[in-house]
This record gives structure tokens, C-alpha cells and sequence, in this order.
């Protein structure tokens, strides 16, 4: 697909929006009465003037945007940072049409979609199935039109019987999972994302990044505000750096976010509130510090029924995955030092990463891996049987074979999901990796904040120090 980079679809021009600041509610009467009262009178008068004059007395302004200039280009992944209360969420929804500048220029050319405020485009007594077919005709989709494309929506939001109960009884995930689903299936020229993606959880999230990195490779433009600074910088080729209203950098990803941490920093400290942070911040971790045991790779051999979850394994496992008749993979586990299977750890907690496969024709020498991946579909880990020396060099038909990664959890916080394969290894018969299961998302989970401080990457590993005095 051709796609035209140069091509401007968002232009702003010296755009500005002021909010009105009222001390008292019944100051809010007072001022629209006044401003009412001056369409009575011509509006160049005196008194047309002296009304308007009253009418401002009741409020204050308050400058949310100062003076944007900004152009966003066909294909690009601006992201939009800054503290909270700098801006980012009025900019998008100027862009968005949902609020109207109070001065300025502003063009927009294509379909947008926009997930703003969590489910603000969904009616609480409609059905999840209603509200597709009212967001979809708000967004110039007839019943046919929708009819078409309403099993992809139901598909991807995954919510099941939900579909037909009413919107109000959603959890805010729900809500999510289906707001994200109507948007991007009408195929969007501009996607604009507030912050919604922040309380799905860690397998939808990963789903809906895939599908934003197919969207940008097609051509669609996004605009996407978070505090996540680490998604900033693997999904955005362009950040822009609002500070008070006002746009202080516009640039690549890496130095705008130097500049948004050093600014971050000395606001901390003009508060006076660095060092109370540090402290409350060292302290709630004490408790989550891994033990010594843990960083040496000592686990308890208690180990839970290698078929719990296998179940939510085959659902969740089912997405783009590949497999033949030689073999599958039939659930997959990451165990805690206690033996427990779980999806929440600390950082550099010990784990086991359990897979169950059963055979089902006899199969020589296959190559059995797993990769860890970003929620936003970054390769950070990848480690195969190839180099191992225990492997059996023969798999047999109808058996099930147990396989067992151990390792240390020593990743920035943030979610992860793993990969899955099992293929035979190129040979003199055949020069091409030969699949026999591929499961791009077989497990997800989460690891806490390193107590020692954020890392300067999503990993770290031993490595040994020496340090020598020299004259």
C-alpha cells in the first residue's frame, strides 16, 4: 500500500483555549444572565460593553492551551507528554472536534477516532450491540454498512454475553475492550488514544498495540497521550512536550523525554518533595526486595497440576496461531518461588516457564522456544533447545513431554507476553524453519517496580565487575 507521508492532515495555526474558573455556582447564573442580557442591546454600544464587562467580573480564565502551531503529517505516531494539567488531554480534543478552541486556526482532513474519556461515547442503558450501531452511524455507517462489520467488532472486544446487556453493568475494561474494538475496525484515517488502553488488561492490551502498529504501517496517523513513558518511546517516532499550556518541545522521542524527566525533576524539586518521595518510595518497596534465595534460581519443587489453566491457555492462545497434526502445545505456566502459578511478580523474582506438549507422530530433534515481548510487541528475549544438552533427540507419538525454563525475572516493570513455537530447524531437505506450533501470545504478566530504581532498559543480567586504582 502507497502511502503519502507528506500529506497533512492536522494543521494548527496560534490555537488557544481559555476555561472559565467560577468561585461560586451561582456566579455561573449571574454571568450567562448578563450575557444574555447583552444580545438585547447593539453590539457596539456602551452599554453592550459595560454588560459584557459585568458578565466577566463573575470568573477568572484559565490558559489550557497557549498558542499551539503544530502539523501532524499522513502515518506518523506523535506522542503527547507532560504533567497532569499541562494540556495534553484539551489538545486532543480539540483535534478531536469533542471541544472548540477558543482562538486559532484548525484543520482536519480524514475520518478520526478517538477514545477519550472511557465509554463518554456509549449510552448506559443501551446494549453493548446498541451502542455499535449508534456509534457507527454517529460516524456515517448505514445498518449495512454496520451489519458488516459487527462480528469483526464482537470478535475483537471478546466480551461475550455482554454484548447484549447494558452498557452500564460493564466494567471499565469492558467498556474499553469494546470502545477500541468499534474504532479501529472503521478503519480510521487519524487515531487519537487518551490514556483508555491503561486499564485493559495485559493479554487485550498487547492485541490492541499489534493492531496499532498494523494500522501505522497502513497509513493511519496517531495521536496518543500517556504517562507511560517507556510505550511513548517504542510506539511514537515524534513526541511533543506540553508544559502549563504551552508547547515546549516537539521532537524525537528520546530527547523530548530527557527534557520531560530533568523537568520532572526540578518541579520535584521546587516542592520540596524529592526527598519525601524517596523515602515513602523506599519503604513501600522493603517488602518486595527478592530474597537471595530467589536471585540464586532456588525454587521449591512444589509445582501446581501441569493442566491448571489450560483452559484459559486454549482461549487466549487461539489468536493467529499456527499448528499441524505432528504436534501442539496444550498449556503453558510461569511458576513463583512457591510453587504457584501466577501472572503478577516482583522484579528479579525466580520462575519456572512450563510448557506441555503432546506428540502425536514421532518427530526428531525439533526446536522448541520462547520469547518475551513488550505489550506494544517489542522482541526483548529469546532463548531456544537448540543449545541445550538435555534435550531428548527423539520425540515420540502419543506421549506428552514437560519442558522447564528457569530464570530471573530482571526486567523493568511494566507487562510482558511470551511467545511460544515449536518447529523443526532448517536442513539439506528443507532450507525453511518448518512450524509445528506457533502461539504468538501464550502467556501474560506484569513484573512490580525494581526497588534499587527504574532501569535505564527493559533488561539487565549478571555480569562481573572489577574496578582497579591506577597512579
Amino acid at each position: 500500500m502507497s502511502v503519502n507521508t507528506e500529506e497533512i492532515l492536522i494543521d494548527l495555526k496560534n490555537v488557544s483555549k481559555d476555561y472559565r474558573i467560577f468561585e461560586k455556582p451561582n456566579a455561573r447564573i449571574s454571568s450567562g444572565l448578563y450575557e444574555i442580557a447583552s444580545g438585547f442591546v447593539p453590539n457596539q454600544s456602551n452599554i453592550n460593553k459595560l454588560i459584557k464587562n459585568k458578565s466577566k467580573q463573575f470568573y477568572k480564565l484559565f490558559p489550557a492551551l497557549k498558542t499551539i502551531n503544530l502539523q501532524i503529517r499522513r502515518g506518523e505516531s506523535v506522542g503527547v507528554i507532560g504533567r497532569n494539567g499541562s494540556g495534553k488531554s484539551t489538545l486532543l480534543q480539540i483535534i478531536a472536534g469533542t471541544t472548540r478552541a477558543s482562538t486559532g486556526d484548525i484543520k482536519i482532513k480524514g475520518k478520526i477516532a478517538a477514545l477519550l474519556e472511557l465509554g463518554s461515547a456509549f449510552h448506559p442503558q443501551f446494549s453493548g450491540r446498541d451502542n455499535v450501531y449508534l456509534n457507527c452511524a454517529i460516524m456515517g455507517l448505514n445498518k449495512e454498512s454496520t451489519d458488516a462489520v459487527f462480528e469483526d467488532i464482537a470478535e475483537f472486544a471478546d466480551i461475550g454475553d455482554f454484548m447484549d446487556q447494558p452498557v452500564r453493568m460493564y466494567s471499565s475494561g469492558m467498556a474499553t475492550r469494546l470502545a477500541f474494538s468499534v474504532q479501529i475496525v472503521l478503519q480510521p484515517d487519524i487515531l487519537i488514544i487518551d490514556e483508555a488502553l491503561g486499564v485493559g488488561d495485559a493479554y487485550f492490551q498487547s492485541r490492541c498495540y499489534r493492531r496499532i502498529r498494523q494500522m501505522l504501517d497502513n497509513g493511519v496517523t496517531l495521536i496518543f497521550v500517556s504517562h507511560a513513558t517507556n510505550i511513548i518511546r517504542e510506539l511514537c517516532n515524534r513526541t511533543i512536550l506540553l508544559n502549563e499550556g504551552n508547547m515546549i518541545m516537539d521532537a524525537a522521542p528520546a530527547p523530548t523525554l530527557d527534557m520531560y524527566f530533568k523537568m520532572d525533576i526540578e518541579y520535584k524539586k521546587s516542592k520540596k518533595r524529592l526527598h519525601e518521595e524517596s523515602n515513602k518510595s523506599l519503604k513501600e518497596e522493603r517488602d518486595i526486595i527478592p530474597s537471595q534465595k530467589e536471585k540464586c534460581y532456588v525454587l521449591d519443587e512444589i509445582k501446581p497440576d501441569i493442566f491448571l489453566g489450560k483452559d484459559i491457555f486454549a482461549k487466549k492462545s487461539s489468536e493467529n496461531r499456527i499448528v499441524d497434526p505432528r504436534a501442539s502445545i496444550i498449556n503453558v505456566q510461569l511458576i513463583n518461588s512457591n510453587g504457584k502459578m501466577e501472572h503478577c511478580f516482583n522484579y528479579g523474582a525466580a520462575v519456572r516457564l512450563r510448557v506441555l506438549t503432546e506428540y502425536h507422530a514421532n518427530v526428531t530433534m525439533p526446536t522448541l522456544a520462547y520469547q518475551i515481548f513488550s505489550t506494544t510487541g517489542i522482541g526483548l528475549v529469546h532463548v531456544d533447545t537448540r543449545y541445550s544438552e538435555k534435550e531428548p533427540e527423539n520425540y515420540l507419538a502419543n506421549t506428552k513431554y514437560i519442558s522447564e525454563w528457569k530464570f530471573n525475572l530482571n526486567l523493568q516493570h511494566g507487562d510482558y507476553y511470551i511467545l511460544i513455537s515449536l518447529s523443526l530447524p532448517p536442513s539439506s531437505l528443507n532450507s525453511e524453519w518448518d512450524t509445528i506450533d506457533h502461539i504468538p501470545h501464550a502467556y501474560d504478566f506484569s513484573v512490580s517496580t525494581n526497588p534499587k530504581g527504574m532501569l535505564g532498559a527493559f533488561t539487565t543480567w549478571s555480569s562481573e565487575l572489577a574496578t582497579y586504582q591506577i597512579t
